[in-house]
């Protein structure tokens, strides 16, 4: 069964928010916690990363200075990145779209909002709607 790789990009005061939150969804998957950058990044490489979440506390000039490099990189794999910003203003979204930003989530951020978006970009890296094991706990909840 495919696991899909999740990596989040965060403050690190605020890292602990993140470990929680994945630890209440019951994410069976491997998942990857940093602030520095150049560390987020070359796990992206190591661990071929399938989901980048940029987190809600990172500056705006820290997640688009991210996203340049990750263009960057020499990597043929489909990475989708999940920005979660209280960012309404259509040009940053514009920009972020064109980093490679493939979705939003707005502040407060919603666990099932999460959730759900979470398990489209799983079907779309599976390639399959029979791999739905990620999510079986989320029924029981």
């Amino acid at each position: 069964m495919y696991k899909q790789k999740i990596l989040i990009f965060e403050e690190d005061s605020n890292l602990d928010f993140w470990k929680k939150l994945f630890q209440t969804m019951a994410f069976v998957t491997p998942t990857f916690f940093y602030s520095d950058s150049e560390l987020a990044l070359k796990s992206t490489e190591e661990n071929k990363i399938d989901i980048i979440i940029l987190g809600v506390f990172l500056s705006l000039s820290n997640s688009f200075s991210f996203l340049e490099k990750l263009q960057l990189l020499d990597n043929d794999k489909h990475i989708d990145v999940i920005m979660v910003a209280g960012v309404n203003n259509p040009n940053l979204k514009k920009q972020a779209i064109e980093l490679g930003v493939r979705d939003f989530i707005s502040v407060p951020l919603q666990k099932m909002e999460l959730v759900v978006r979470m398990f489209f970009f799983y079907i779309f890296h599976s390639n399959s709607y029979k791999n739905i094991v990620v999510f079986q706990s989320l029924k029981h909840r």
